[in-house]
């Protein structure tokens, strides 16, 4: 939800203050994981460390764009994202390590630091030193924005307004406006997933297996919708660059009232459903 309202962000305003900042909020986050007396706390602040974390790609990527040329981009990118996955490994270590190390000297109850147990030590010890990193990463320098390829983009007069423009878009509740203005059907939306979900929970107690139904539904829409399309009628791939605009997802060469066919009885629906 907020990875695109903060992606776009990153295009108007200081790429390493963002990293810095959604670094500062994750890491406070995670440590306040620690503190977690019940399941909605818990909950509450691990949405806040994805929230954060939201913020780290999109101006990422962008600064490595702008530190390497073509030629090294790819590999600088490569050598970023594998941080996700070596990061990850290491956490279940280092996690399960502070845990146990903290369960086995504090066995006594009565003794135990803080009153803390050992899940909440694990979050506390790798949440607390990534407030200090994150005061590391606002020394970076900023690279001028798109000088790798000869594109030299002026600042951005207003970053904060197009910040709250776009979460206004896609955070529920403020996105009503916008939806109306541009002709949402918000009662008929809301009605037709309610029904939706109240049919597929009563399907569900009839038999008490929801991928029997799940398997059943798809077959029978494909079957039934898409069986008038015949063999020669080639539907071409979703393109990279999804457009919220249905007609740009199909080819030229597919029949208009196939086109027609598709958009308004599974693209339109899906698309208003999503943002609903």
């Amino acid at each position: 939800m907020f990875g695109i309202p903060l992606a776009r962000f990153a295009d108007v305003w200081i790429r390493r203050s963002l990293i810095s900042v959604g670094l500062m909020f994750w890491s406070v986050m995670t440590a306040l994981s620690g503190t977690a007396g019940s399941y909605a706390s818990l909950a509450a602040y691990r949405i806040g460390v994805g929230i954060g974390e939201a913020s780290a790609s999109p101006a990422a990527f962008s600064m490595l764009s702008d530190y390497y040329p073509p030629a090294l981009r790819a590999t600088a990118i490569a050598i970023y994202s594998s941080g996700i996955y070596i990061g990850g490994g290491i956490g279940l270590f280092l996690g399960d390590f502070i845990m146990e190390s903290w369960n086995d000297h504090y066995a006594n109850a009565t003794s135990v630091l803080f009153g803390l147990k050992g899940w909440q030590a694990a979050f506390l010890a790798v949440g607390i030193p990534g407030i200090l990193m994150a005061a590391w990463v606002r020394t970076l320098r900023e690279p001028t924005r798109g000088i790798s390829e000869g594109l030299v983009t002026a600042e951005h007069t207003s970053p904060f307004r197009v910040l709250t423009t776009e979460l206004m878009s896609v955070l529920p509740i403020l996105n009503l406006p916008g939806l109306r203005a541009v002709g949402a059907s918000l009662r008929v939306n809301a009605i037709t997933a309610a029904a939706i979900g109240l049919a597929g929970y009563g399907l569900y107690l009839l038999t008490g297996s929801i991928a029997q139904w799940f398997a059943l539904s798809n077959g029978a829409y494909v079957v039934f919708f898409l069986g008038p399309v015949t063999h020669e009628t080639r539907l071409c791939h979703v393109r990279d660059d999804l457009s919220v605009q249905s007609d740009a997802l199909y080819d030229d060469r597919i029949p208009d009232d196939v086109v027609h066919r598709l958009r308004h009885r599974l693209l339109d629906p899906a698309f208003s459903h999503a943002i609903a």
